[in-house]
């Protein structure tokens, strides 16, 4: 049960009111406290309901952020990690090692039994096929490179999940893809967001992605200048003025 305060309609005959949680999504079992003679009941303007929010399986934009910022962070820390121990044998880790070791995270991840990556485990939610079923390497493999258009994009691929009835960003829709609650069975369509929700979404996504622009950016020029120094020092003060 959850508590919310809400803003609700006037009664019906039987004293039944209809209220929307957030994200749009109705919420039911609903019991409202107002003043209201018999006569002629009054319209409520606001109260405080307990609530029973309906479920409709498909993971909810919120969710599916936060286990985005914490994949991110998963492939800084593999990556990081994985350039210390190619340096210590004496190699160089350089940006094709780094989109192998994302390519394998985000597109083998999904076809293993744990049908998710990091982030989504921590939220809860995974990635299934059009019929809920575990994803093949291929349709996983599909799905990684057909985010890479999406947030090159300034992320705008994924915001289509604001808009789409199952929640789906570009790539679940190029890939046939879906990402669900973990004990999701049988999704029913998603309730249509408000226009500042998804004016929120569309700003916390573009933003992200710009930040991570400037991330890959900011890596790929220590890259070079680490790559300077040690094939000539010679040309170490070239290199810091790049």
């Amino acid at each position: 049960m959850i508590r919310a305060i809400v803003s609700v309609g006037p009664p019906a005959a039987n004293g039944t009111v209809t209220v929307t949680g957030r994200e749009g999504y109705p919420w039911a079992a609903a019991s409202v406290d107002i003043a209201a003679s018999n006569a002629a009941p009054k319209t409520c303007s606001s109260g405080v309901v307990f609530m029973t929010r309906e479920f409709t399986g498909y993971a909810r934009l919120r969710s599916r952020y936060g286990a985005f910022l914490i994949d991110v962070l998963a492939c800084l820390v593999l990556w990081f990690m994985g350039a210390l121990l190619v340096g210590s044998m004496g190699f160089d880790f350089n940006r094709w090692n780094g989109i192998a070791l994302v390519a394998a995270y985000f597109g083998l991840l999904p076809a293993t039994a744990l049908q998710a990556t990091a982030g989504k485990l921590a939220f809860k939610i995974r990635i299934v096929d059009l019929d809920g079923k575990r994803l093949t390497v291929l349709r996983s493999s599909a799905r990684f490179f057909a985010s890479i258009p999406s947030l090159a994009l300034l992320g705008l691929g994924f915001v289509i999940a604001a808009w789409t009835s199952r929640r789906q960003a570009a790539h679940d829709i190029i890939a046939g893809t879906l990402v669900v609650e973990v004990d999701a069975t049988n999704p029913g369509p998603a309730p249509k967001l408000s226009w500042p929700a998804r004016i929120a979404a569309c700003l916390v996504v573009v933003s992200s992605a710009v930040a991570v622009y400037a991330n890959v950016e900011i890596y790929e020029a220590i890259l070079k200048r680490e790559a300077c120094i040690r094939g000539n020092a010679a040309n170490a003060a070239m290199c810091a003025a790049r």
